[in-house]
């Protein structure tokens, strides 16, 4: 799939995180002329000033949550198709994600109530606390994030509604809970893992000696982590919408072929 639609995924989702890329970027510039870091303080601490990192530091979090599902409603759309047999252009699949965008954006809404308490708590305070509110934060987020991994590749592959979606993820999340939530936890760990490698490689070649960007370390540093996300989302969603295929295909049988004939058209259909 990477080798047949890679560079297709790769140009759609990097325009639909567009406005995420420019959110991160500006948080990126507050944090810098704040005290010449690019890493933002805590949330609502005595430090901050006047909260408009604050404010910034959670966006960064809801938008790029959202992004997230909106990038795997695209990559899903190309991602199905192809697994059994369609082929879904770069142009209709742009424009069946937009179509469905409001949909996505209730979806996501919906599944992710929890989301903006969570990441407020998270930030809030100071370092002292931070490994006991991880320690609660985590876990729970993890298995709320499980329970809605899959409504994307649904209302993709099943053309479902929102709440008919929310309902069939759920459903075929219980088939495999474990998987899924060892999917949750492996890709998490994996995305964080490259967003960092590649966030501070302009870091790393600077102290190696192969590169000098002077004062402008953290911007080098910013533009990296967008490249990251550009690179990381769209893989995520990708092993997502696998993952998906994978349970209908060892909960339900092949069933799944005839939904997406439904939802695709046969490969003879669309030549």
């Amino acid at each position: 799939m990477l080798q047949r639609r890679g560079r297709d995924m790769l140009v759609g989702s990097s325009l639909l995180l567009l406005p995420i890329v420019a959110l991160n970027l500006w948080t990126t510039t507050l944090a810098f002329e704040r005290d010449g870091s690019t890493t933002l303080r805590a949330f609502g601490g005595d430090d901050v000033g006047t909260g408009i990192e604050d404010v910034a530091a959670v966006l960064v979090v809801l938008f790029a949550s959202l992004a997230a599902a909106v990038v795997g409603f695209l990559v899903a759309t190309m991602s199905i198709a192809d697994r059994f047999g369609g082929r879904v252009t770069l142009q209709r699949a742009l424009r069946s994600t937009l179509r469905r965008l409001p949909a996505v954006l209730t979806a996501w809404a919906v599944g992710h109530l929890w989301l903006p308490f969570f990441a407020t708590w998270s930030l809030s305070g100071g370092s002292d606390d931070l490994v006991a509110r991880l320690v609660l934060v985590v876990p729970l987020a993890t298995c709320l994030a499980t329970v809605t991994l899959l409504v994307v590749p649904v209302m993709v592959a099943e053309h479902a509604g929102v709440w008919r979606a929310l309902k069939r993820a759920w459903r075929l999340t219980r088939l495999r809970f474990g998987a899924a939530f060892g999917f949750v936890v492996s890709s998490s760990l994996i995305a964080a893992a490259l967003l960092a490698g590649i966030t501070y490689l302009p870091a790393l070649l600077e102290v190696g000696g192969f590169l000098t960007f002077g004062g402008y370390t953290w911007l080098a540093q910013g533009m990296a982590a967008q490249l990251a996300m550009i690179v990381v989302v769209p893989l995520i969603a990708l092993a997502t919408a696998e993952l998906y295929i994978e349970i209908r295909l060892d909960a339900e049988g092949m069933d799944i072929a005839l939904d997406a004939d439904l939802a695709f058209g046969r490969p003879e259909e669309q030549t």
